[in-house]
């Protein structure tokens, strides 16, 4: 794998972000890339060459190339993804320009470096929201104005993005009590809003505290309190840039009663008050 990247590491040829309401149904179309999917935020499904496989907020799926896709919402629940589009070229090659996309009816051409060395198709995450953060600021550096700077700074975000993906899937199958850490982050997904402790935690994994906070910290990088903050402030940010509810109200919305508390972390987190996060 490493050799390979050396001769023609990943470019990324497209970047965004993309939400999708209650019920909608996008595609089904293929790309002439190898497309990574990461979950935002809800539970989407994705339908990739026929085949629905589940895309849980954090986790990944690294499409092959030309692999015909869909996303599908739940009929109560939207969904949120970022989407990274990738192309292994040589160094010195041309850029390949943005990615041809067809209808399954029409065969996408081969990849014209041979494909990049990517993990099967679903990777677990990391749960620390890892893959989440990187493909977020890859979408960001997309939207940039082309320069010299953005180019270097897309193929070096590439090399990183391409090992965290390889590394998300390996360390979580690694660790002993990788089974209920995932359980875990899944039940937090949906309860986050509600009151927690760390007894509570403990107790649906049916480990002590300790033992606890030690396998969370091998399995995704930070502990269950931190993934929990972290959890409740994306929400916050969410809430905040699509409604007009007052600032308490948002902190209470997420599970963070303290108005003071909450703002301290907003601002630690996201480097802006949350008043100006509107």
């Amino acid at each position: 794998m490493v050799q390979s990247l050396i001769a023609a590491p990943p470019r990324i040829v497209l970047a965004g972000t993309y939400p999708f309401k209650a019920g909608e149904r996008h595609g089904s179309w293929w790309s002439a890339s190898q497309h990574v999917v990461v979950g935002l935020d809800g539970d989407g499904v994705l339908e990739v060459n026929g085949q629905r496989q589940p895309l849980p907020a954090g986790t990944a799926a690294a499409l092959p190339w030309g692999a015909t896709v869909a996303f599908v919402a739940g009929p109560r629940r939207g969904f949120s993804i970022a989407s990274v589009h990738l192309v292994c070229v040589p160094w010195a090659a041309e850029d390949p320009g943005f990615p041809e996309h067809g209808p399954p009816d029409r065969p996408p051409p081969a990849p014209p470096h041979g494909a990049c060395p990517l993990p099967r198709r679903g990777i677990p995450g990391d749960g620390s929201r890892r893959l989440a953060e990187q493909a977020l600021a890859i979408c960001d550096r997309w939207s940039e104005p082309s320069s010299p700077l953005r180019t270097l700074a897309l193929r070096g975000a590439a090399l990183q993005f391409v090992a965290a993906l390889h590394e998300a899937g390996r360390d979580q199958r690694r660790h002993p009590q990788a089974g209920p850490v995932r359980d875990l982050l899944h039940w937090l997904r949906f309860n986050f809003r509600q009151p927690i402790t760390r007894t509570e935690l403990a107790r649906r994994t049916g480990l002590g505290q300790t033992a606890l906070g030690a396998a969370f910290k091998a399995v995704t990088g930070r502990s269950p309190t931190a993934y929990l903050i972290q959890l409740r402030l994306d929400e916050a940010r969410r809430l905040l840039r699509t409604t007009s509810l007052p600032v308490a109200k948002v902190a209470a919305l997420v599970g963070m009663d303290d108005p003071a508390y909450f703002s301290r972390m907003f601002s630690r987190r996201f480097g802006t008050a949350p008043r100006q996060a509107r």
